[in-house]
């Protein structure tokens, strides 16, 4: 006989260790404020130009949403008002009410914070972070020098 319960401890421990674990390697950006069941999914992207946050939020529409930036802190609003109206009769059960959520991620600084854009297609919220110039990759092109020979007065010497 299973007993879940007991089962799940020593994954629940492993799984802790493991966030310390890497929370102490990558430190805490892009480290989403702990959500609630009820507020949107993001996953968060990086590429080589920047970072991409995608947040799923069915049934928002622009004004219902709200995207700031400020101590290198990401920050998303939604607020979805309900419907004030019956529509010409009496609801019977009503659980599409007005509903709200917050997140926020930690921003490395590296981010070039006039260039953030922000847009919303089939309920999917996608903000791009653009990397500074000065935090995306360069490359560097290695010259090759031709052996210096030596001359009669340089082995006299």
């Amino acid at each position: 006989m299973l007993t879940p319960h007991r089962t799940l401890l020593p994954v629940n421990r492993l799984r802790n260790e493991m966030d310390q674990l890497f929370q102490g390697v990558l430190g805490s950006f892009f480290e989403p404020t702990r959500a609630r069941s009820s507020d949107p999914a993001l996953d968060i992207l990086e590429t080589e130009d920047g970072y991409s946050v995608e947040v799923t939020v069915p049934g928002y529409t622009l004004e219902d949403l709200d995207v700031s930036v400020a101590n290198d802190t990401l920050t998303i609003r939604g607020e979805r008002q309900g419907e004030a109206e019956s529509r010409g009769g009496t609801y019977l059960r009503r659980e599409r009410r007005r509903t709200s959520f917050q997140r926020q991620v930690k921003l490395p600084t590296s981010i070039d914070n006039e260039k953030i854009e922000a847009s919303l297609e089939n309920g999917i919220l996608t903000v791009r972070l653009p990397k500074s110039a000065a935090a995306q990759p360069r490359q560097i092109e290695v010259k090759v020098t031709p052996p210096r020979l030596e001359t009669d007065a340089e082995t006299e010497a």
